[in-house]
């Protein structure tokens, strides 16, 4: 086994007066109390005339885990010494005395048992009931909260600033909130803005009332007009030719509208008395009847009679009580009843 370390001798070493005061060799080794250490184990003390200094000695549990003895013999590590322990008698400080038993705990349980009086109650002090903390007061939001971007806009702000969504209809603007140079800025554009628009319906509104007086001038002259002509070009839908404007007739009832040539060929070719609107397509057929105003403005006096013939005839014969007089190329004809015998026929004098 390796020789101890060695280290160079100082001055003063304290640890070597301390083995000379010990009747110790440096180099004899000491075993430990509880079990024997091998000779060849010593303290580590350097012997002298080394060439440099060592490590000191290290102490007995290290030594014993590094020759590998095991846990039960190497003993109780050694702890380190308080300063007023270290270094020479002459250097250290008093000793710390403990207090005894008796001295420790309340002063009714000091001192010996036969002297000690009997214990106290321990009563713990009144405290005062802990008041819980009030709660911290509510901010209060200034402004309404977009429902789209939740952003804060201004109380009198109407849209939103980022997405421009309405202002929540439920939303009361609260009067003791002052108003910042935005806000009078924006309600003075509102205040503007609502000015121009009453005046734009005040002229919209004037509008529409002079169009609509306009209007039923317009329908009072064509009332008093027997027929109403076309303002505009439109295609006849019985001829398809271009119809220029006042040469084509629109018809009351159905606002059906037709060149004047065709309209009169309809009427003249009807076989009803009751003329009838001649439009038609393939899905729909107007029924309307023309009034008798209109079919005036149409044709000729003598093609008027001729309709007025044509519908005393059907009258005649779709009746079940009608006589027709007898005389040659007479016209005239009756409805009999009960208690008329006699008939006079103005056409012929009879």
């Amino acid at each position: 086994m390796a020789p101890p370390p060695q280290r160079v001798q100082s001055d003063f070493d304290p640890t070597y007066e301390k083995l000379q005061n010990y009747q110790l060799h440096p180099a004899e080794s000491r075993p430990h109390p509880h079990h024997a250490a091998p000779p060849n184990i010593g303290y580590g003390i350097p012997q002298f005339g080394g060439g440099g200094y060592m490590p000191g000695p290290q102490p007995l549990h290290q030594q014993h885990m590094a020759l590998g003895y095991p846990p039960e013999a190497r003993g109780p590590p050694q702890t380190k010494r308080p300063p007023e322990s270290r270094g020479p008698p002459e250097t250290r400080g008093p000793p710390q005395s403990k207090r005894p038993p008796e001295s420790r705990g309340p002063p009714e349980l000091r001192g010996p048992p036969e002297t000690r009086g009997p214990p106290t109650q321990y009563q713990a002090p009144e405290l005062e009931p802990v008041m819980p903390r009030p709660p911290p007061p509510a901010v209060r939001q200034v402004g309404w909260s977009c429902p789209k971007c939740t952003f804060i806009n201004k109380p009198r702000r109407p849209g939103c600033e980022i997405c421009s969504a309405d202002r929540p209809l439920d939303y009361q603007i609260p009067e003791d909130i002052p108003m910042d140079a935005d806000e009078a800025r924006i309600v003075a554009g509102l205040q503007g803005s609502e000015d121009l628009f009453q005046q734009f319906e005040e002229a919209e509104k004037q509008k529409q009332e002079r169009e609509r007086a306009e209007n039923f001038q317009a329908l009072l002259q064509a009332e008093e007009e027997a027929l109403i002509t076309n303002e505009e070009e439109f295609d006849c839908p019985i001829c398809f030719d271009t119809v220029e404007p006042g040469e084509g007739v629109t018809l009351r009832n159905c606002l059906h509208r037709f060149c004047k040539l065709c309209l009169k060929q309809s009427i003249m070719q009807s076989p009803d008395a009751e003329v009838k609107c001649p439009y038609k397509d393939n899905d729909y057929e107007c029924n309307a009847p023309l009034p008798e105003r209109e079919i005036k403005q149409l044709v000729t006096k003598e093609e008027l009679q001729d309709l007025y013939k044509r519908g005393l005839r059907e009258a005649e014969s779709a009746a079940a009580n009608s006589y027709h007089c007898k005389t040659t190329d007479c016209e005239g004809f009756c409805f009999y009843e009960d208690e008329v015998n006699h008939f006079h026929a103005k056409s012929v004098g009879r």
